[in-house]
């Protein structure tokens, strides 16, 4: 497996973690409002 493959792999799983993250923030705001 080359060194640049893995490194995108890697970014992409950071991505959507933050995505998820990020829509999880965004519900509990809404819902406080």
């Amino acid at each position: 497996m080359s060194e640049d493959l893995r490194n995108k792999i890697y970014g992409v799983g950071v991505a959507v973690f933050a995505l998820m993250v990020a829509i999880g923030v965004i519900d509990a705001v809404t819902e406080q409002q």
